[in-house]
């Protein structure tokens, strides 16, 4: 077609040129009128065309209409590209982070690593061994255990300012009047609320099936606990984390509802569950409702995740997703004592508990370690996860892709 295109206008060139005169005559512009133009003058020539330009004009004019013609016609024709696919940038995580070491707490740009501050514990007794932050990420929680059996567990509120030009002002300590609730020997997990007005902790009693969920007021100290009544299934909330790793419990980021695991049955099979916090009761059970996560056909070998170890979870932001590290039993499926294939990092519908997406699934490199996941974006499109490739890395994981982000090896946990 092109070549036919081609000859139509050479011939349509050559029969307009035979036309045009050897030499064109001279062109004469006489002085300019002040009278109005006549319609036989043509706009920005001043003057009257004679026959030979007129020739000449109306020769090179056809000539070009055959040539738009042609090529608007090969433009049309050609095959279209497809569009490029839209593009759908990661979300980011905020830009600093508050991580605890084994001699301190270090505030870090998520970017670079950077240490914009360190803090230490102001009791010369305890470590810090926990943090939690909420959705400004100016605003964490420090938990400080004691180092010896007679110092009590400790919580500081903790507000960094990373732009402070002196170092010793981007950060400042505030003890909080918060303490565990009597009768409780430890902490399972902690959560600071959104807003960072409320922190959620998970209390550990000696009898596991006492464990409670309890919220604080950090403005006043006040509280309110909830604990399993009328279970008859062995329910225990929290139990069988991995030690350092507090993040068990998460917010949805309205505050209305926390997101926790409750184990079940005498073999302890996770149960996701989502308490609503401005519920009037004290009953977990009553209070909560429970996800039932669906098998799905190519992940955790095909077992139901109920049937598999979860290392951490969590409620995305916007309360429609759930997150789950999943190892799946090599054999059997009691929680306590069946060693475990490598984690799945799966997203879960909140509301009918299909799988949406495989997260992803770490390299055989990464061995048998845990997963942690530390952040979401508001959809679980995007999560950060710590010992996701190995015990010491850190990085994001978006439309199966992994993107590293700078850490060490002396951190123990961080929040965001």
């Amino acid at each position: 077609m092109t070549q036919q295109l081609d000859d139509r206008l050479r011939a349509a060139f050559q029969e307009k040129a035979a036309q045009i005169p050897a030499v064109a005559p001279p062109l004469a512009l006489p002085a300019r009128s002040r009278r109005a133009m006549r319609p036989d003058r043509t706009p920005g020539l001043g003057g009257p065309l004679t026959s030979g330009q007129r020739k000449l004009v109306a020769g090179l004019a056809a000539a070009i209409a055959i040539a738009v013609v042609a090529v608007l016609t090969v433009v049309a024709s050609a095959p279209s590209a497809p569009p490029p696919p839209p593009a759908v940038p990661a979300a980011n995580p905020p830009p600093y982070y508050v991580a605890v070491t084994r001699t301190a707490a270090v505030v870090r740009a998520t970017r670079t690593g950077t240490v914009i501050a360190s803090i230490r514990d102001p009791h010369p007794d305890a470590e810090f061994a926990g943090v939690t932050g909420a959705a400004d990420d100016r605003t964490f929680v420090l938990l400080a255990t004691g180092i010896s059996s007679s110092a009590a567990d400790r919580f500081y509120l903790l507000r960094i300012d990373p732009a402070a030009r002196l170092a010793a002002n981007r950060t400042r300590l505030t003890p909080l009047g918060v303490r565990l609730p009597r009768g409780s020997t430890g902490l399972l997990g902690m959560a600071l609320s959104p807003d960072g007005r409320s922190l959620a902790i998970v209390a550990f009693y000696g009898p596991v099936t006492a464990n409670r969920l309890v919220i604080y007021d950090l403005a006043t100290g006040a509280s309110r606990s909830w604990a399993n009544r009328g279970c008859q299934d062995h329910c225990v909330i929290g139990q069988g984390v991995p030690a350092n790793d507090l993040n068990t419990i998460s917010w949805t980021a309205d505050g209305r509802q926390l997101g926790y695991v409750e184990l079940t049955g005498a073999a302890r099979h996770p149960q996701f569950r989502l308490l609503s916090v401005n519920a009037p009761g004290d009953n977990a059970l009553a209070d909560s409702r429970p996800v039932t996560l669906r098998a799905a056909p190519g992940v955790l070998q095909g077992m139901a995740p109920r049937d598999t170890f979860w290392p951490s979870s969590l409620i995305t932001p916007d309360g429609r997703s759930i997150i789950v590290d999943a190892q799946t039993p090599v054999g059997g499926s009691d929680q306590g004592s069946a060693p475990t294939r490598p984690a799945q990092l799966l997203r879960y519908s909140a509301r009918t508990g299909a799988l949406q997406a495989v997260v992803g699934i770490p390299p055989a490199t990464a061995g048998l370690g845990l997963a942690q996941v530390m952040w979401s974006s508001l959809d679980g499109s995007t999560i950060l996860a710590i010992g996701f490739r190995d015990g010491n890395s850190a990085g994001l994981l978006h439309d199966g892709r992994y993107t590293p982000i700078p850490w060490s090896a002396d951190l123990l946990t961080a929040a965001w």
